[in-house]
This record gives structure tokens, sequence and C-alpha cells, in this order.
């Protein structure tokens, strides 16, 4: 398993490049942080801590509870970006774990002029087929104003394989990664030997149950951007990709408890 500092000189991420003057925007649909817990993993970690704070959506609230809630999602956002943006200010949008709660963070996040995120990281999702018609259109649209507006959008390809977790036998995409407005980030599996890269596959661990999402679309037709890779119709899903595989994932510290977290929930925000 890695920290963000062995994972940014891995990737060779440009050490100069902290973060300062950026806004990061996440997600959170449930969940929540202890300020004690991020002060004490970057800390350890030798790093400055980040400055982080929470805006509530329909009345939802930054709600700590137990290292086996959402909470290991919420830390491994905020431990993931603030360990490769030191210099970087987290604002975590909590909102109900609601198609709507869903839609109005993202809205919420996109047009917030008083903390102005440059890029909004979002770990949540679900089948594409799952969604609402009417939600899809909704999501969309305003992962188009993000773009129009300059904000980045990354968003998690779920770790369920090419089904993202529908029992009908047919392949599925996890949406809001399947949106072309999207950075859609799937999920690798990273060995390293004495600080280098030795292997890098993709992350398919069928008998565990673990496995990056990706495929195509039914719902949005291949962007123009794609056609020199992808040579099906509609689009094409992950764009990018990073470690994710839990067995080589990434040390986290949740409700007071050191805990190895992978998923392509940890690459939206290492992107």
């Amino acid at each position: 398993s890695y920290t963000p500092i062995q994972i940014a000189k891995l990737y060779g991420f440009p050490s100069d490049a902290d973060g300062s003057g950026q806004t990061l925007g996440l997600i959170e649909l449930d969940g929540g942080y202890r300020s004690a817990d991020i002060r004490s993993y970057f800390q350890n970690l030798g790093l400055p801590i980040p400055q982080v704070k929470s805006v509530s959506i329909n009345q939802a609230q930054n709600h700590p509870s137990t290292p086996q809630s959402a909470d290991g999602e919420v830390m491994l956002d905020i431990e993931m970006a603030g360990g490769l943006a030191p210099g970087a200010n987290i604002v975590v949008y909590f909102a109900p774990n609601t198609g709507r709660g869903f839609q109005d963070a993202l809205s919420t996040a996109i047009h917030d002029q008083l903390n102005r995120p440059s890029v909004i990281s979002v770990s949540w999702g679900n089948a594409e087929n799952n969604w609402a018609a009417q939600s899809v259109l909704n999501f969309d649209h305003f992962a188009r104003e993000a773009a129009v507006l300059g904000m980045k959008l990354t968003a998690a390809c779920g770790d369920s394989g090419a089904s993202d977790g529908v029992n009908d036998g047919k392949l599925h995409v996890d949406f809001p990664a399947a949106s072309p407005h999207v950075l859609a980030t799937g999920g690798t599996r990273l060995i390293a030997m004495n600080g280098l890269i030795e292997t890098e596959t993709v992350w398919n661990d069928g008998v565990r149950g673990g496995a990056t999402g990706g495929g195509y679309s039914t719902q949005f037709a291949r962007p123009e951007w794609q056609q020199q890779a992808v040579h099906e119709t509609m689009r094409g899903v992950p764009d990018v990709a990073a470690n994710a595989d839990p067995e080589t994932g990434y040390n986290i510290l949740v409700d007071g408890q050191e805990a190895v977290i992978g998923g392509t929930s940890a690459v939206a925000p290492l992107w």
C-alpha cells in the first residue's frame, strides 16, 4: 500500500506543484470527517495540514461515525487530495444520498461563489441504467456548465467491473463518469520496487469481486475528442486510470484507525 507522497513520486508528479491558490471540491453523500484525524494524518506525513471546510446541502451534515461507514470514503478523498496538493484548500460538499441530493451537491459546488473550487471530485455513482432519464440529463447539464466555467470534474468509474454491479448479464458503465463532460477515472494494480513502478496492469480481481468499471455508455454518443481512440459509436470510459486495487491501496486514517482502502474512488481525487 502507498501514501500520497509515495504515489506522487511513482507517477512523477512535479514536486513544485502543491496546489497553492487552488480550491478542491469533494462531493460526499454520506459519512464525515474528524479534524483530529486530518491533523494527525498530515503531521505523520510531514505535510502541511490542509484547510478543510464543509458545506451543508439539503440539511446533510458532516457526520462521522465509525471506520466501517462512509467515513472511509470521505477520509480517502480528503487525505488523497490533500496529500497530493497540500497547498490547496479543500471544501467538502455534504448532501443526502439521493438523486436530487447528488444533483444539488454538484450544482452548489459549481456555482459556489464563496469558495470557487477549480476542480470537483466525485467518488460516488451508480450504473447508468439505474438513473432516471431526467436525472441523467440534469447531471450532464451541470457537468457541461462546469466545463464551460473552466472547472475540471473527475468521477470514479466504479469497482464492480463491466457489469457495474447489475446482475442482468449485460454490460453497464457508471454514471456520472459516463458523461462526456467528465474525466472518467478507472483503476489499475500497481506494484513498485525500490521507488520505481515494476508493473501496472488493469485492476481485475474477479475472484474477490473487485474490478475497475469501464465500457461504453448507452446514453451518450462518442464525443468528437474520442473518435481517434474509440471505435464504438458511444462514449467510452474510463478516460484515465491509476492505482485502485485494494491490495495495492492507500494508507488512510479514519475515525482514529489506520486502514488501507482502494477503489476507483481513490483515483478521482488523485487525478
